[in-house]
């Protein structure tokens, strides 16, 4: 699916905290969740860029919607 990103980060060569960074990442960009890992999404960007993010640095833009609240 796609995401959008939360906050300015770099990509992460591996699904790990201390993993070495790749290309940086700005808020607002979109993204194309290939896999997931635990807490952590492989993704694609623009560019053919790839890497991992921390789930939690994305919003899913295929999320369903909250109920109405008519």
């Amino acid at each position: 699916g796609l995401a959008v990103v939360r906050a300015d980060t770099m990509l992460s060569n591996d699904p790990a905290l201390g993993a070495d960074r790749g290309a940086e990442v700005v808020t607002g960009e979109t993204v194309r969740v290939l896999s997931q890992q635990g807490a952590w999404s492989r993704v694609e960007l623009d560019g053919g860029r790839q890497g991992w993010l921390p789930a939690q640095q994305l919003v899913a833009l295929d999320a369903p919607l909250p109920p109405s609240l008519d």
